[in-house]
This record gives structure tokens, sequence and C-alpha cells, in this order.
């Protein structure tokens, strides 16, 4: 415990430290170390930290945020309080939310959004809680399919709702920002319905970029833009068809990528060219993962492959694991760690412990990094 309460101690001094470097600001993982999104967009309730993750466990009747190093396996409730037992409101990890909030770091605090469109935040060692705004009843949708990022003092959100008119179906999409804090006004930068459509986002230094996509029969027709934070301009980049959709986009460099159920695509932001590749023979539900320079898709519960984004094969077969059965896992992307892909493992069975794993790309070899104890965290 002593141990674990020098690294939230850490944490904190270390970010402080490092504040003056320019980090990667891909959100699958990469630590800036003033902004860091969630490390996979459809694995709510995680954050990365600079050689940790936080992610919210609703275990043993408790509600709290949980700081897992992931060098050393050892976690904790995000609590320094001398004595404190982690088991009720007063503890500072403890959160009044029952689904995985999407945890939020920016200007060395976490933010998340609770019940009624409600924007808190804390300090990375737990302390200074303290209730922001009550956020755009109007325009924000808590949707954990799309994005919910802060940048520069505004929160940027893209959701997708569903809704009736006129006695059908259909869905709404929302692409806005608003101030964290004070009475600032909200700055729609996209809105639409459709009988079924869709949009999801990434954030840059200086752009928020985002996807519109729209089905009819069958056929998705996308639209990528590009919105400037600083001039507030939006700009159409591309549009195409395709007969699949693509859920999470990164930036790295000058390249857009985006993940599809069977392949993804690369956009040159500066060509303005987008080059879309299919995996032979995909033909599960399991969309890639995305790092720099390497896409992986798992294949099955106890398989993956990796490729290259010129679609090169990299590896096709088993994770091998040392003691933990996949069979009985859950097993959530968080994105890549060291050159390794991360997953967090919820075990169905009553009375077991969840686990994160770490998998290398290449061949297949898989750690355990962290296992709760029996029952959860």
């Amino acid at each position: 415990m002593k141990n674990l309460t020098k690294v939230l101690i850490l944490i904190f001094v270390m970010v402080f430290a490092s504040a003056g470097c320019k980090g990667n600001t891909n959100k699958q993982g990469h630590y800036d170390p003033d902004e860091q999104y969630a490390v996979f967009m459809r694995s709510r309730g995680f954050a990365q930290t600079l050689n940790g993750i936080l992610y919210f466990a609703e275990r043993k009747g408790n509600r709290n945020l949980i700081y897992v190093d992931l060098d050393s396996g050892e976690s904790m409730p995000l609590c320094a309080r001398p004595e404190c037992l982690h088991n009720d409101d007063k503890c500072d990890a403890y959160l009044n939310y029952f689904e995985s909030p999407e945890l939020m770091i920016w200007n060395k605090r976490i933010f998340w959004i609770n019940f009624g469109n409600e924007l808190y935040s804390m300090r990375l060692d737990g302390t200074d809680r303290r209730f922001e705004k009550r956020l755009d009843k109007e325009l924000f949708v808590n949707d954990k399919f799309g994005l919910t990022v802060i940048k520069n003092g505004r929160l940027y959100s893209c959701s997708t709702i569903g809704s009736i008119k006129n006695g059908e179906p259909i869905s709404i999409c929302t692409v806005y920002s608003e101030p964290i804090s004070g009475n600032g006004s909200s700055e729609i930068i996209y809105r639409g319905e459709a009988s079924w459509m869709y949009t999801t986002g990434t954030i840059s230094e200086d752009s928020l970029f985002f996807t519109i996509q729209k089905k009819e029969s069958d056929v998705y027709h996308i639209e990528l833009y590009t919105f400037s934070l600083e001039t507030g301009k939006t700009d159409l980049l591309y549009e195409w068809s395709s007969a699949e959709s693509y859920q999470d986009l990164s930036k790295e460099n000058d390249t857009i990528r985006m993940s599809g159920k069977r392949g993804w695509i690369n956009y040159e932001i500066g060509k303005r060219e987008l080059t879309e590749y299919k995996i032979p023979g995909a033909e599960n539900d399991s969309y890639c993962i995305l790092d720099n320079d390497r896409c992986v898709r798992s294949t099955s519960t106890t398989t993956f492959s990796c490729f290259l984004y010129n679609g090169a094969l990299l590896y096709e077969g088993r994770i091998k694991t040392d003691g933990v059965d996949l069979e009985k896992n859950g097993r959530s992307p968080l994105g890549f760690y060291n050159g390794k892909v991360l997953y967090y493992l919820s075990n169905w069975e009553e009375g077991e412990a969840d686990s994160i794993i770490s998998v290398d790309p290449l061949n297949g070899e898989a750690k355990v990094l962290w296992r709760g104890e029996n029952g959860g965290n």
C-alpha cells in the first residue's frame, strides 16, 4: 500500500515535470502530459496516465476509480487518504456512477460526466473534486460510440441519438463544442438527421476530424470533415461510398485512419487521397485496433491477426496466455502500450478476477500485467 501511495504521488509530480514536452496525441494510448483521451474509444471508463491506467470499477458494492501501474502490476483506488477503506462515498476514488463513465484528462485534472449531463473534475491524485457545470441539455448526448474530449478548455462532442419523426425512426447526429466552465455559449459544428446515420471523430493539436455516415440500401455514404480549432472553419475533406461503416478515427502526422470490421482506411490529408484496405476472409464483427504503423484485429476469442498499413500480414494465430483462460473472459481492447496490445479481460464466472494483459502483435506472446482480487478489483 505504501508503494502504491508513492505511485499516486509520482503520477502527479511526473505530469507536472513533463508539462513542457510535446507528446503524441493519438487517442489510442500515446500519452500527452496535458491532454489524454480515452485509451480506446469503445472501452469506456479507461484513461491512460504516464505509466498506468485509470479505470472505473464496480466491485463488491463499491464504485471507485482504480489506478493500475502497468510496470509493477500493482493497483489501488485513486485515493491517498490515510486509513481509508475505500468502501463509502467519503473515499477520494468514489464515483456515484452506475455505468462506465467517459474519463478525460486535461490540464492535470480528471474529468467525467455524471447523471444529468453534469461535468465534474478532480486532481490526478483524487483530491480537489469539484462540479464544473451542467452541459448543454439540447446538444450533449453521452454516446459511447462517439467522441467526448476536452481540448483548450472546451468540450468537443460527436454523438448520435435515435428519435421518432412522423412515426418513423430516425438518427440525429450532433457535433458541437462548449466551454467546460463559465457561461460561454455552445457552438454547433454539424447537426443533421436521416433514417440511419452515425458520427465519430478524433482531435489533434489544432483540428477536430469527424465523419458523417449515412446508410441507404446497405451502402454507407461517408463524409470526412475537419474543423479548425483556431479559425472555427469547417471543411469537407472527402466523400465516398462503401459496403461497411468505419468506427474509430485516429491521426498520425498527415494521415487519418479509420477502423472497420473488415479492414481500414488511410486518408492522406496533404494529397487528399483515400485508400481502403480489405482483410481477406474477415467475416466477424470485430473492429480493427489501430496503432502508428499496424492494425490488429480479433478473429475469435483466442486468436487475432496483425497487419502493416500497406496490407502486409505480420502475424495470424493464437494469443499465448499463461494462466488466463480466454474462453472464460470477455476481451475489451484498450489500445497500445510500449508496442504491445492491451486487453481488459472481464471474467464471466462469479467470484473470479478480471485482468489486464499485453499481447505482442508480432508473435501472440501474452503477459498478465495486472490481475484483480477474486470478485473484481
